[in-house]
């Protein structure tokens, strides 16, 4: 099972990217690397950049 990685660096974080690679590619699980907090969906989790070094 494939899972896609997207990086934020901005103040926005929607994750157009990331929907695209689900469509796109069928991949069915993402990571979104953010200066924001933990959070996530049922299609992705969303992470704090720090957390980078556990992935």
């Amino acid at each position: 099972m494939a899972t896609a990685v997207e990086v934020k660096s901005a103040d926005n974080t929607k994750a157009k990217s990331l929907e695209a690679v689900f469509a796109k590619y069928g991949v069915k699980r993402g990571i979104k690397l953010s200066a924001k907090n933990v959070g996530g969906t049922d299609a992705f989790d969303s992470l704090p950049l720090y957390m980078a070094m556990f992935l």
